[in-house]
């Protein structure tokens, strides 16, 4: 027992560090279970946004069908009241001169 008594600081410090090891371990152990617990999640996250992100993309390219039509459309009124606008410039200018024939 007197070499217990001689070497207590060497067997404590072994003890502290058999210790500091092991709870060093069961720490990197947890992190390393919780960052794969977290990455498989991220992969489950990544997985739905992209579902969500083809659904969007559906619903976007069948918007995209039903406004290229009303596009068309707008750009056939626009070219009609322009056609018919330059008509009605010419009518007026033909009206007023009638009307300054008129009045001579």
């Amino acid at each position: 027992m007197k070499w217990v008594t001689k070497y207590w600081p060497i067997i404590t410090g072994v003890i502290l560090a058999a210790v500091f090891v092991g709870q060093s371990l069961w720490t990197m152990g947890a992190m390393r279970a919780e960052m794969v617990h977290q990455s498989n999640d991220a992969t489950e996250d990544r997985s739905r946004l992209h579902q969500e992100d083809v659904k969007i993309h559906k619903r976007v390219d069948g918007v995209e069908l039903k406004i290229e039509p009303m596009k068309e459309s707008l750009v056939r009124i626009e070219v009609q009241q322009q056609a018919t606008q330059r008509t009605m410039d010419k009518m007026d200018k033909k009206l007023d001169r009638a009307l300054r024939r008129g009045s001579k």
